[in-house]
């Protein structure tokens, strides 16, 4: 008798222990798989935060001093226009030279926003055009920027048509409204918010906070592939457009084009590049004619 009871409940004891491990498996590999997911998803936010923070460091490191002395050089730029043109050229280019040198540090649009002020004062409107659509480049759609843009562009005795926008240039205007280190904070918030939600059970959440990161951090990956495809180039002084790489063939047109001729690269061959202007009209120019818009 009491065999058969020991029998009989270590019967039920291994029917338990049977019914109960196939339960704790399937919880064990969702935890697991919660925790794979949300590593993934802050991978993805970290990726995307890196480079971004990584130049906000770097333009934390510029000093004020060297920044307050390119602004200096540029109000004795303007303190001495009127009297002595010569010497204000000389330190608007000695402003614009402080500034550039800060912005290939820092890659900070308000930089090449102020180098291309101080390129214009001095006269210099290929190279201003140029630092301005640097400066556009690294912040689209900002006012001010374009505002200038437009009045050293109105400079340009233009003879060709501006560049046609490429497809990433039309598609970047739809969220350019935002930054990018915006778009980019934003993008890590709404993943870790994914995160957590995907740790704690909210699944509808999750879904909709992963999904408008993802498309946010997607538009920051477009933009940085924008600029590092993109081609723009300008004219730093008037050049002859040629039909070949060579100044032994044809003129495109009969007068050179004048500094300031906003273009794409198409090729580079030793000491020419072949450039678009507009659809109908391109060519060759001499290299060392040419400003690449960083």
């Amino acid at each position: 008798m009491n065999a058969s009871i020991s029998r009989s409940y270590s019967d039920r004891v291994h029917a338990r222990a049977t019914h109960s491990s196939p339960i704790a498996s399937p919880r064990r590999g969702v935890l697991l798989l919660k925790l794979l997911g949300a590593v993934a998803l802050a991978i993805i936010a970290a990726i995307v935060l890196l480079p971004i923070f990584s130049r906000g460091f770097e333009r934390a490191r510029i000093k004020d001093a060297e920044i307050l002395a390119a602004e200096a050089s540029y109000a004795e730029g303007l303190g001495l226009k009127a009297s002595d043109p010569d010497a204000a050229r000389a330190k608007f280019l000695e402003s614009a030279a402080q500034f550039g040198a800060l912005a290939s540090e820092s890659d900070a649009a308000g930089l090449y926003f102020n180098e291309g002020n101080a390129l214009l004062q001095a006269d210099r409107v290929g190279s201003a055009i140029a630092s301005y659509l640097a400066a556009d480049k690294r912040m689209p759609g900002d006012r001010k920027i374009r505002a200038n843009l437009a009045e050293a562009r109105a400079k340009v005795l233009r003879v060709t048509e501006l560049p046609v926008p490429s497809a990433l240039d039309h598609m970047n205007a739809l969220w350019n409204g935002i930054n990018s280190f915006s778009r980019g904070v934003l993008t890590a918030l709404l993943l870790w918010t994914a995160v957590f939600a995907f740790l704690f059970g909210g699944r509808r959440v999750t879904i909709v906070a992963a999904t408008l990161g993802i498309v946010l951090g997607a538009t920051v990956v477009l933009d940085v592939v924008r600029r590092a495809r993109d081609t723009t180039a300008v004219l730093e002084r008037p050049a002859p457009l040629r039909k070949g790489n060579g100044d032994g063939f044809e003129l495109v047109i009969a007068e050179p084009l004048p500094a300031g001729t906003e273009f794409r690269v198409v090729e580079t061959r030793p000491g020419w590049v072949e450039i678009e202007c507009s659809p109908t009209v391109h060519g060759w120019v001499r290299e060392d004619a040419v400003l690449r818009v960083p």
